[in-house]
């Protein structure tokens, strides 16, 4: 954020309630917990995963509520000391929505969640204010129908436009979308196709730019690599995919991460030792594109 790493996580108190914790980095080389500024956001929710984007160079939290709602936390403050210095604001009203994520396109929050309810599946929501202040400040609508089964999606601005990957358990496929428009506020103008097709082993998607191009790693019992070949990827035959990686995955305790160091791609995963009940954080490390 403004230059200097961050991190949104969960953590208890010493009365094991939830808090989700923002921790900036205070020296380029850290060493300890003393190198990190820790402050609390709020307290009381769901144990989740995060979202951490930045914005006019301020953190925003993106976040599911206990029951159903999605929130922004957004700060006036670079360096935010508590709760007081946050604000929360309404997302979504009527659906049941949960594990949001997000990303910056247009110069607008937009996120993408898993939808309970009557119609389960992917939703998206896209602020139509550069300053969203209210749930009246989003655009919100059903994307695709995937399954009950509860699958968290990954999302990424390439090019200006918002795109989604996310596990359809209905179908067993890791499907991407890509929107026509950089502030789309209907399903009418995305793209989808199929990019994966295993069932077992399409879980946790992680997107992420390769080259200016999206590049996505997932898995349940091998680690997976998709690169597109073209910024705006329309097709399974857009993408070079690398399977196998690593055997003996578990990705059932949290989903991995990417990131992009001298044009190559390194992944953290977990995993599963099985003889010896273990789990373990990994990384692969690509040695060419």
């Amino acid at each position: 954020i403004n230059g200097e790493p961050a991190v949104v996580y969960c953590g208890f108190d010493n009365s094991s309630i939830n808090e989700i914790r923002y921790a900036r980095l205070l020296t380029a080389e850290p060493t300890g917990p003393a190198d990190w500024d820790v402050s609390l956001i709020t307290n009381g929710l769901p144990i989740q995963p995060l979202s951490l984007l930045e914005k006019d160079i301020l953190p925003v939290v993106s976040l599911a509520g206990a029951s159903g709602q999605l929130y922004l936390g957004v700060t006036p403050f670079l360096h935010p000391t508590g709760p007081a210095d946050w604000t929360s604001i309404s997302v979504n009203s009527g659906t049941t929505l949960t594990v949001p994520v997000a990303c910056i396109a247009a110069e607008r929050v937009q996120l993408a969640s898993y939808g309970y309810g009557v119609s389960p599946g992917l939703n998206y929501a896209t602020a139509t204010a550069l300053q969203p202040a209210t749930t009246a400040d989003f655009d919100n609508f059903p994307l695709l129908p995937i399954g009950t089964t509860l699958v968290r999606p990954s999302i990424l601005t390439v090019g200006g436009y918002p795109h989604v990957c996310v596990p359809n358990e209905a179908n067993g496929s890791l499907d991407y979308l890509r929107s026509g428009e950089t502030t789309p506020n209907t399903a009418a103008v995305w793209f989808l196709h199929s990019l994966f097709i295993d069932p077992t082993d399409i879980l946790a998607p992680q997107l992420s730019l390769l080259e200016g191009r999206p590049a996505v790693a997932f898995g349940r019992f091998d680690l997976n690599f998709a690169w597109s070949g073209t910024e705006q990827a329309d097709a399974p035959a857009d993408w070079l995919l690398s399977e196998e990686l690593e055997g003996g995955l578990n990705f059932g305790v949290g989903p991995l991460d990417i990131a992009v160091t001298d044009y190559l791609p390194i992944i953290a995963f977990v995993h599963y030792d099985a003889p010896n009940n273990v789990r373990d954080i990994a990384i692969a490390v690509a040695v060419e594109q």
